[in-house]
């Protein structure tokens, strides 16, 4: 008599269940990266657009500003003329990415690349939080959590 091959129904099982406890078990775990990612990325996008308006500030020799995406209309909060294209950027969060009560929406940088005033941004997403710090002479800095 010939031997069959293959997998018997509990071999089965055993195996799906197994799988099923190693995908509840990853789950959490990577929904949770994705949440650090999101507000990672988002938080680079807008220390680029601060560091390309201070750039730009300095090379044209002009005031130029920076809205996050929830500003409605950022030449006018700014006080910039709205049709210089080349002095006011716009950082596009994650649309799930928050700023914090009391954090800043915008920033001006002088003909000097410096702000006219230091400012913090506090991005969140699901309870994570990102702090970035522009100083009084223009130097942004980046850390996890929340700004104090």
């Amino acid at each position: 008599m010939q031997k069959m091959k293959g997998f018997t129904l509990i071999e089965l099982i055993i195996t799906i269940t197994v799988l099923a406890i190693l995908a509840t078990i990853a789950v959490p775990s990577f929904n949770s990266l994705l949440n650090r990612q999101k507000l990672n990325a988002s938080a680079r996008e807008l220390m680029s657009k601060l560091v390309e308006a201070r750039t730009q500030a300095l090379t044209i020799r002009q005031t130029t500003g920076v809205c996050v995406s929830t500003v409605t209309n950022c030449a006018e909060s700014l006080s910039i003329s709205s049709n210089i294209s080349n002095r006011i950027f716009i950082a596009q969060l994650d649309k799930e990415v928050t700023l914090a009560s009391g954090s800043a929406t915008q920033l001006i940088f002088r003909v000097e690349g410096i702000p006219v005033a230091s400012s913090k941004f506090s991005l969140q997403r699901q309870g994570i939080a990102r702090c970035i710090e522009v100083g009084v002479t223009g130097d942004t800095t980046y850390k996890e959590g929340a700004c104090t």
